[in-house]
Protein backbone atom coordinates (compact mmCIF):
# COMPACT_ATOMS: atom_id res chain seq x y z
CA UNK A 1 0.00 0.00 0.00
CA UNK A 2 1.21 3.28 -0.65
CA UNK A 3 3.22 5.05 2.32
CA UNK A 4 4.20 1.74 3.74
CA UNK A 5 6.84 -0.69 3.82
CA UNK A 6 5.06 -3.63 4.74
CA UNK A 7 1.46 -3.64 4.89
CA UNK A 8 -1.28 -6.32 6.07
CA UNK A 9 -4.90 -5.56 6.03
CA UNK A 10 -7.61 -7.14 6.27
CA UNK A 11 -10.40 -7.22 3.57
CA UNK A 12 -13.57 -6.62 4.68
CA UNK A 13 -14.80 -5.76 8.38
CA UNK A 14 -13.79 -7.14 11.51
CA UNK A 15 -13.44 -10.93 11.72
CA UNK A 16 -11.26 -13.44 13.84
CA UNK A 17 -11.10 -16.33 11.55
CA UNK A 18 -12.05 -17.09 7.81
CA UNK A 19 -10.86 -14.44 6.04
CA UNK A 20 -8.65 -12.49 3.88
CA UNK A 21 -5.19 -10.62 4.41
CA UNK A 22 -3.71 -8.08 1.67
CA UNK A 23 -0.64 -8.57 2.49
CA UNK A 24 1.62 -5.86 0.28
CA UNK A 25 -0.95 -5.73 -2.15
CA UNK A 26 -1.12 -9.76 -2.56
CA UNK A 27 -4.52 -11.92 -1.22
CA UNK A 28 -3.66 -14.57 1.34
CA UNK A 29 -6.37 -17.09 2.27
CA UNK A 30 -6.48 -17.58 6.22
CA UNK A 31 -9.37 -20.32 7.86
CA UNK A 32 -9.69 -21.28 11.36
CA UNK A 33 -6.73 -22.77 13.33
CA UNK A 34 -6.08 -20.59 16.16
CA UNK A 35 -2.38 -21.53 16.14
CA UNK A 36 -2.08 -20.05 12.79
CA UNK A 37 -5.23 -18.22 11.80
CA UNK A 38 -6.56 -16.22 14.77
CA UNK A 39 -6.17 -12.40 13.45
CA UNK A 40 -5.57 -10.79 16.94
CA UNK A 41 -2.29 -12.64 17.13
CA UNK A 42 -1.66 -12.96 13.68
CA UNK A 43 -1.01 -8.76 14.37
CA UNK A 44 1.15 -9.47 16.91
CA UNK A 45 3.16 -11.96 15.34
CA UNK A 46 3.70 -9.62 12.31
CA UNK A 47 4.58 -6.55 13.99
CA UNK A 48 6.55 -8.14 16.45
CA UNK A 49 8.68 -9.53 13.45
CA UNK A 50 8.90 -5.94 12.03
CA UNK A 51 9.84 -4.52 14.63
CA UNK A 52 12.65 -7.21 15.54
CA UNK A 53 14.00 -6.32 12.42
CA UNK A 54 14.06 -2.80 11.93
CA UNK A 55 15.95 -2.67 14.98
CA UNK A 56 18.34 -5.13 14.53
CA UNK A 57 18.83 -2.71 10.97
CA UNK A 58 18.75 0.41 13.04
CA UNK A 59 16.36 2.13 11.39
CA UNK A 60 13.55 4.15 12.79
CA UNK A 61 10.28 2.66 12.61
CA UNK A 62 6.51 3.49 12.89
CA UNK A 63 4.16 0.17 13.10
CA UNK A 64 0.08 0.54 13.17
CA UNK A 65 -1.06 -1.95 15.32
CA UNK A 66 -4.64 -2.88 14.83
CA UNK A 67 -6.09 -6.25 15.96
CA UNK A 68 -9.98 -6.62 15.37
CA UNK A 69 -10.74 -6.86 19.11
CA UNK A 70 -13.02 -6.82 20.73
CA UNK A 71 -15.35 -6.04 17.25
CA UNK A 72 -17.71 -8.60 16.52
CA UNK A 73 -18.43 -11.07 16.64
CA UNK A 74 -16.04 -11.44 19.50
CA UNK A 75 -13.96 -14.60 18.89
CA UNK A 76 -11.91 -15.13 21.80
CA UNK A 77 -8.68 -17.32 22.18
CA UNK A 78 -9.96 -20.69 23.10
CA UNK A 79 -8.09 -20.08 26.69
CA UNK A 80 -10.05 -16.69 27.43
CA UNK A 81 -13.74 -18.25 26.64
CA UNK A 82 -14.78 -19.15 29.92
CA UNK A 83 -12.82 -16.14 31.91
CA UNK A 84 -15.89 -14.31 32.74
CA UNK A 85 -18.12 -16.33 33.69
CA UNK A 86 -20.03 -14.17 36.33
CA UNK A 87 -18.93 -10.56 35.02
CA UNK A 88 -21.85 -8.30 34.40
CA UNK A 89 -22.07 -5.47 32.47
CA UNK A 90 -21.50 -2.35 34.02
CA UNK A 91 -24.84 -0.93 35.77
CA UNK A 92 -23.68 2.63 35.54
CA UNK A 93 -26.22 5.28 36.20
CA UNK A 94 -27.78 5.55 33.04
CA UNK A 95 -28.21 1.75 32.27
CA UNK A 96 -31.50 1.05 31.47
CA UNK A 97 -32.89 4.01 32.29
CA UNK A 98 -35.21 5.78 29.63
CA UNK A 99 -34.81 9.23 28.57
CA UNK A 100 -37.37 11.93 26.63
CA UNK A 101 -34.74 14.84 26.20
CA UNK A 102 -31.55 12.92 24.57
CA UNK A 103 -30.94 11.96 20.77
CA UNK A 104 -34.15 10.95 18.77
CA UNK A 105 -32.22 7.06 19.11
CA UNK A 106 -32.77 7.12 22.99
CA UNK A 107 -35.99 8.47 22.80
CA UNK A 108 -37.43 5.82 20.43
CA UNK A 109 -36.19 3.08 22.75
CA UNK A 110 -39.19 4.08 25.27
CA UNK A 111 -39.02 1.44 28.49
CA UNK A 112 -38.68 -1.90 27.11
CA UNK A 113 -34.99 -2.59 28.38
CA UNK A 114 -36.16 -2.84 31.98
CA UNK A 115 -39.43 -4.48 30.96
CA UNK A 116 -37.16 -7.34 29.23
CA UNK A 117 -34.44 -9.64 31.58
CA UNK A 118 -33.73 -10.84 28.05
CA UNK A 119 -32.23 -7.53 27.20
CA UNK A 120 -30.30 -7.22 30.71
CA UNK A 121 -28.98 -11.28 29.87
CA UNK A 122 -27.14 -10.13 26.39
CA UNK A 123 -25.62 -7.46 27.68
CA UNK A 124 -23.86 -9.32 30.18
CA UNK A 125 -23.01 -11.89 27.71
CA UNK A 126 -21.77 -8.97 25.13
CA UNK A 127 -19.42 -7.53 27.77
CA UNK A 128 -17.77 -11.37 29.07
CA UNK A 129 -17.50 -12.19 25.20
CA UNK A 130 -15.65 -8.45 24.61
CA UNK A 131 -13.53 -8.49 27.63
CA UNK A 132 -12.51 -12.32 26.52
CA UNK A 133 -11.28 -10.88 23.11
CA UNK A 134 -9.34 -8.30 24.81
CA UNK A 135 -7.55 -10.34 26.87
CA UNK A 136 -5.32 -11.25 23.60
CA UNK A 137 -4.92 -7.28 23.41
CA UNK A 138 -3.22 -7.57 26.87
CA UNK A 139 -1.04 -10.52 25.73
CA UNK A 140 -0.14 -8.29 22.21
CA UNK A 141 0.76 -5.25 24.02
CA UNK A 142 2.92 -7.36 26.10
CA UNK A 143 4.81 -8.85 23.76
CA UNK A 144 5.75 -5.95 21.73
CA UNK A 145 7.10 -4.18 24.91
CA UNK A 146 8.92 -7.35 25.50
CA UNK A 147 10.01 -7.20 21.79
CA UNK A 148 10.90 -3.36 22.23
CA UNK A 149 13.25 -4.21 25.32
CA UNK A 150 14.88 -7.39 23.86
CA UNK A 151 16.09 -5.22 21.04
CA UNK A 152 17.49 -2.72 22.70
CA UNK A 153 15.13 0.29 21.72
CA UNK A 154 12.23 0.44 24.28
CA UNK A 155 13.83 3.30 26.01
CA UNK A 156 13.58 5.55 22.82
CA UNK A 157 10.54 4.23 21.43
CA UNK A 158 6.82 6.27 21.63
CA UNK A 159 3.97 3.51 22.22
CA UNK A 160 0.34 5.18 21.80
CA UNK A 161 -2.40 2.97 22.66
CA UNK A 162 -5.99 4.52 22.19
CA UNK A 163 -9.56 3.36 19.80
CA UNK A 164 -11.48 4.56 17.31
CA UNK A 165 -14.47 4.25 19.15
CA UNK A 166 -16.18 3.72 22.77
CA UNK A 167 -19.03 1.67 23.37
CA UNK A 168 -22.59 1.59 25.58
CA UNK A 169 -24.23 -1.61 26.72
CA UNK A 170 -27.36 -0.74 27.71
CA UNK A 171 -26.62 3.21 28.68
CA UNK A 172 -29.71 5.37 27.60
CA UNK A 173 -32.04 2.19 27.42
CA UNK A 174 -30.10 1.70 24.16
CA UNK A 175 -29.21 -2.00 23.93
CA UNK A 176 -25.41 -1.75 21.95
CA UNK A 177 -23.28 0.38 19.48
CA UNK A 178 -20.75 3.15 19.13
CA UNK A 179 -22.77 5.81 17.60
CA UNK A 180 -24.26 8.08 20.48
CA UNK A 181 -22.96 10.86 21.23
CA UNK A 182 -22.14 10.58 24.87
CA UNK A 183 -19.53 10.01 26.60
CA UNK A 184 -19.31 6.24 26.57
CA UNK A 185 -19.31 6.08 22.92
CA UNK A 186 -16.90 9.29 22.37
CA UNK A 187 -14.48 9.32 25.10
CA UNK A 188 -11.81 6.87 24.53
CA UNK A 189 -8.76 5.61 26.29
CA UNK A 190 -5.75 7.42 25.23
CA UNK A 191 -2.38 6.49 26.61
CA UNK A 192 1.22 7.26 25.93
CA UNK A 193 4.82 6.23 27.32
CA UNK A 194 7.97 7.26 25.68
CA UNK A 195 11.47 9.51 26.17
CA UNK A 196 10.43 12.55 28.08
CA UNK A 197 7.19 11.33 29.18
CA UNK A 198 6.82 11.22 33.32
CA UNK A 199 5.80 8.31 34.40
CA UNK A 200 1.68 8.43 35.48
CA UNK A 201 1.62 12.03 34.59
CA UNK A 202 -1.72 13.41 32.95
CA UNK A 203 -2.53 15.76 30.37
CA UNK A 204 -5.81 17.05 30.21
CA UNK A 205 -6.45 18.79 27.21
CA UNK A 206 -8.85 17.27 25.17
CA UNK A 207 -6.82 15.13 22.40
CA UNK A 208 -9.18 13.86 19.30
CA UNK A 209 -8.18 11.67 16.66
CA UNK A 210 -7.31 13.86 14.26
CA UNK A 211 -4.40 15.13 16.73
CA UNK A 212 -2.42 11.57 16.40
CA UNK A 213 -0.94 12.03 12.62
CA UNK A 214 0.97 15.42 13.40
CA UNK A 215 2.00 14.39 16.54
CA UNK A 216 3.41 11.26 15.18
CA UNK A 217 5.00 13.57 12.60
CA UNK A 218 6.26 15.71 15.59
CA UNK A 219 8.15 13.32 16.93
CA UNK A 220 9.55 12.13 13.82
CA UNK A 221 10.92 15.73 13.46
CA UNK A 222 8.93 16.55 10.35
CA UNK A 223 7.37 19.85 9.58
CA UNK A 224 3.14 19.55 9.64
CA UNK A 225 2.04 20.65 7.05
CA UNK A 226 -0.94 23.40 7.15
CA UNK A 227 -3.73 21.37 5.46
CA UNK A 228 -3.37 18.89 8.36
CA UNK A 229 -6.14 19.33 11.14
CA UNK A 230 -5.32 18.37 14.95
CA UNK A 231 -2.66 19.39 16.97
CA UNK A 232 0.47 17.68 18.58
CA UNK A 233 -0.24 17.40 22.22
CA UNK A 234 2.65 16.35 23.01
CA UNK A 235 4.37 19.46 22.05
CA UNK A 236 5.19 21.90 24.80
CA UNK A 237 2.08 24.26 25.58
CA UNK A 238 1.92 27.51 26.71
CA UNK A 239 1.72 28.74 29.90
CA UNK A 240 -1.81 29.84 29.29
CA UNK A 241 -3.45 27.55 27.18
CA UNK A 242 -5.63 28.51 25.08
CA UNK A 243 -9.82 26.88 25.50
CA UNK A 244 -10.03 23.98 23.14
CA UNK A 245 -12.47 24.73 19.88
CA UNK A 246 -15.46 23.05 20.06
CA UNK A 247 -15.69 19.54 17.87
CA UNK A 248 -18.61 18.08 16.48
CA UNK A 249 -19.33 13.86 16.78
CA UNK A 250 -20.90 12.87 13.84
CA UNK A 251 -21.49 9.50 12.23
CA UNK A 252 -24.15 8.68 9.18
CA UNK A 253 -27.46 9.47 10.08
CA UNK A 254 -26.96 11.72 13.66
CA UNK A 255 -25.33 14.55 14.59
CA UNK A 256 -24.56 16.42 18.29
CA UNK A 257 -22.55 19.63 18.94
CA UNK A 258 -20.11 19.08 21.80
Amino acid sequence: ARGWDHCYVLVGNSVYYNYVLSVNGTAVKHGNDYATDYLPDLVANRSIEFIRHQAAAGTPFFAMVSPPSCHDPTDSAPQYAARFADTTAPRTPSYGTAYKDKAWLVDYQGTTFNESGYRQQLSDLLYRRRLSTLLSVDDMVARIVQALEDSGVAENTYIFYSSDNGYHLGQYNVMKDKRLPYETDIHLPAYVRGPGIQAGSTLNTPVLNIDLFPTFLEIAGVEVPSFVDGHAPLAPLPAQTPPPPPFLPTTPGSVAPR
